[in-house]
This record gives C-alpha cells, sequence and structure tokens, in this order.
C-alpha cells in the first residue's frame, strides 16, 4: 500500500539529516524515519509471529538441526526492502508517469480520482510480483545455507514454511520501506505529535497488510496455486488503494479514521486467512532428527 496523503499534516518542515534526498521514492529518508520505518516492521513481524501461532512458526523447521536464525530473517526482510525500492523506482513509478501523461492528454481531465487510477491499479500489478520475486531469491538462498541436505529437501514442499519464514519476512521488509518513507516526512512536517498518530497507524496496518498478503502468496505458490493468488492478491492491493483514493478524495481529512478503519479490517483479514491456512498444514513426518539444538 502506498500514502496516499491523506493522513499527512502540513507544517514547515524542520532540517534533519537525511539518508536519501527527494527521488524515485517519493521523498526525503531521513535517519529518525527510517529508525521508526525499522522498530516498526520488527514490532509488526514479532506480532505477526505470535498471532499466527508462535506454535506454528517453530513446527514449520521441526527436525532441522539449523534453524534460519534472526539474522537471516532479517536478511529476508532486507531482500524484500530492496527489491521492493527497485520494482519502485524502474518499473512502477515511471509507469504511472507515462499513463497519467496518457490520460491528461487523451481524456483531458485533471480529475484526481481519474489521475491517482495508476498509482492505484499499478502498485498492486508491481509490488506483488517483486515481493514473490524476492520471496523466490530468499527461499533458495537460505535453504541452501541454512537448511541443508534432506531436511532441506523435506521442508522445500511446506507451503506453511514459505509463508512463515520467506513470504511474511519480505512483506514487512516492503512495508518498513514504505513506512521509513512516509514517516520521515510526517516527523518533519507534522505540527505536533497528536497530528502523528493517524499516520503510525496507517503505517501499521500497511505493515500487516504487506506481511499477510505476501505470506498468503508465498504459500499458495508453495501449495501450487500461485498465479492465481498473485493475480487476486495483485488486484487486492490495487483496489485497496482505490478505496482508499476515493475515501480521501471524497471524505477529505475528515475521513481519516474512517480510511483507517477500512485500511486495518482488509489488514486483518488477511493475517487471519493466513493464520487459518497455516494451522490446517499437515504437519510434516517426523524423520527421526533431533529438534533441539
Amino acid at each position: 500500500m502506498e500514502d496516499t496523503g491523506g493522513t499527512g499534516a502540513k507544517c514547515q518542515p524542520a532540517r534533519e539529516m537525511t539518508l536519501l534526498e527527494a527521488g524515485p521514492l517519493g521523498g526525503r529518508l531521513t535517519i529518525s524515519g527510517f529508525l521508526a520505518g525499522a522498530v516498526m516492521g520488527v514490532a509488526v513481524l514479532s506480532l505477526l509471529w505470535w498471532i499466527i501461532d508462535r506454535a506454528a512458526w517453530r513446527r514449520v523447521a521441526g527436525g532441522v538441526e539449523k534453524l534460519p536464525t534472526g539474522v537471516a530473517i532479517g536478511a529476508v526482510a532486507l531482500l524484500g526492502g530492496i527489491l521492493f525500492a527497485l520494482a519502485l523506482i524502474w518499473i512502477q513509478h515511471p509507469l504511472q508517469m507515462v499513463l497519467r501523461l496518457w490520460i491528461v492528454a487523451t481524456v483531458a481531465s485533471t480529475n484526481p480520482v481519474l489521475l491517482l487510477l495508476p498509482t492505484a491499479v499499478l502498485s498492486g500489478i508491481v509490488q506483488e510480483p517483486a515481493k514473490l520475486l524476492a520471496v523466490l531469491i530468499a527461499r533458495a538462498q537460505c535453504r541452501r545455507r541454512e537448511i541443508p541436505g534432506r531436511e532441506g529437501r523435506r521442508l522445500a514442499g511446506d507451503p506453511a514454511a514459505d509463508a512463515l519464514l520467506y513470504g511474511v519476512p519480505v512483506g514487512i521488509g516492503a512495508g518498513a520501506l514504505e513506512a521509513a518513507m512516509t514517516l520521515s516526512h510526517a516527523l518533519a512536517m507534522a505540527p505536533s505529535a497528536g497530528a502523528l498518530l493517524p499516520v503510525f497507524v496507517e503505517r501499521a496496518s500497511a505493515l500487516v497488510f504487506h506481511g499477510s498478503l505476501t505470506g498468503l502468496v508465498a504459500y499458495a505458490w508453495s501449495a501450487g496455486r500461485g498465479w492465481l493468488v498473485l493475480v487476486i492478491a495483485a488486484l487486492t492491493h490495487g483496489l485497496l488503494n482505490y478505496v482508499v483514493v476515493l475515501l480521501s478524495t471524497r471524505l477529505g481529512l475528515g475521513g481519516v479514521w474512517l480510511i483507517e478503519a477500512v485500511v486495518a479490517a482488509v489488514a486483518v483479514a488477511l493475517m487471519l486467512l493466513l493464520r487459518r491456512a497455516v494451522a490446517r498444514q499437515p504437519q510434516p513426518p517426523e524423520t527421526g532428527r533431533p529438534t533441539s539444538r
């Protein structure tokens, strides 16, 4: 999901050391924004880990002597953020610019709802395949390095493992990058601490959305229904963004909390779908290998 600007506050920005000046990602990435996004990413990943089922996270690697460590999970999330950023810079934003120019030239309209349609639709079409690519790369690398031999081959057919160990972290990495960019702007522009609350709520919901949706796509890919679920995920992502755009345009700042409620409801629904899918996954047979280090 992308920030639509509906929760932002306007004031004179405070000058802060930046990691990334205005560019293809759509704004400055400040140190405070980066740290806030990273902390939110870790917090939401931990929350998903606990809600989906702590036992399930342990079960997917049952019998494996060398489990993916916290560092490995962090590397998976980092990969998700990097490929997400590259997809935005090289694919999504150039296509959005071309489509907006085409709309202005052919439709002769400056209607913001129409002009923002490419942003809403392309976000899902571009971002979901990019996150899936990160999942596939991370899965191949982690299995080769962290789960070698027979146990890695056994785990290779477990959709729950793909969802929890690769899909969710990749989605969190992508969402954390978005959160860092949005919070970099919000922390500099918000006139008061209270004005930041809707932004943090929005980004927390977006992190749950990204992590859960990518987890579902990874699960489906491993289960042999990947293309269908990828298309559904891309359409869901684009549709949600467009609904947010419509509500922001129609309701303005007065509808901020309604928008947040819509995003949060979709995010929670996806999280519960992932929890149900993981819970229904049959437990792999015992291999006789020890389960503790």
